[in-house]
C-alpha cells in the first residue's frame, strides 16, 4: 500500500454537496460504504472490484429524512442492507437501503446533539450518547429506552459509548477547550 500525500488526480468518491462528517464500511460487503454529511443526506456507495479508477459521483442510493446535517452513520452489526444515521436534528433514523426507506424513527429520546451511537453485537440494542449528559440504552425496534444514566461523565466535553461484551457498555470522554 502506498502512504503518504496522494496525488491530486487521484479519483474520489464525491457527491455530497457539503463535507462528509461519517462514513462506515458495510461488515456484509467489503465494497460498500455509507458516508454522512452536512448536507442532510445519508449515501451509499459501492466501490468497484480493486479501487477506484475514476471519481465515483453516483451513489447507490441517496437517503433524505434528516433536517439538520448528519454525522454519524453505522451499518447494523448482523442484518444486511439496514444502517444507522443521526443528525444534528437529534434524530435516529434505521434505514432499510434495499428499498431506500427511513424504517424506524427514533425523534423524540435526545433532547441535544447526539455524540456517539454504538450497536450491542446482534443488533438487539443501541447505545447513544449525548450533549445532555446521558447515556442511553435504546431497543431500536420500539424506541424504548431501557436503561438511562445522567451525568454519565460530568468532567468530559465529549464523550463516547460503546458495547464490550454482551449487553455491557463503557464509556470514554475527553475535555475540550471548546465551549459549544
Amino acid at each position: 500500500p502506498q502512504t503518504g500525500r496522494l496525488d491530486k488526480s487521484q479519483p474520489l468518491v464525491c457527491g455530497h454537496t457539503a463535507p462528509v462528517l461519517d462514513i462506515d464500511w458495510c461488515p456484509h460487503n467489503d465494497n460498500v460504504i455509507a458516508s454522512g454529511s452536512e448536507d442532510c443526506t445519508v449515501m451509499v456507495w459501492e466501490i468497484p472490484d480493486g479501487g477506484l479508477t475514476r471519481s465515483l459521483t453516483e451513489p447507490i442510493v441517496t437517503l433524505e429524512g434528516h433536517t439538520k446535517r448528519v454525522g454519524i452513520v453505522l451499518w447494523h452489526p448482523t442484518a444486511q442492507n439496514v444502517l444507522l444515521s443521526a443528525g444534528c436534528d437529534n434524530v435516529i433514523l434505521i434505514w432499510d437501503v434495499g428499498c431506500g426507506q427511513s424504517i424506524i424513527s427514533i425523534d423524540e429520546t435526545h433532547s441535544d446533539l447526539i455524540y456517539s451511537v454504538a450497536w450491542n453485537r446482534n443488533g438487539s440494542l443501541i447505545c447513544t450518547s449525548c450533549k445532555d449528559k446521558k447515556i442511553r440504552i435504546i431497543e431500536p425496534r420500539s424506541g424504548a429506552i431501557k436503561a438511562e444514566k445522567d451525568k454519565a461523565m460530568r468532567a468530559a466535553a465529549r464523550y463516547a459509548d460503546i458495547f464490550v461484551c454482551r449487553d455491557h457498555d463503557t464509556d470514554t470522554g475527553f475535555q475540550s477547550d471548546d465551549s459549544e
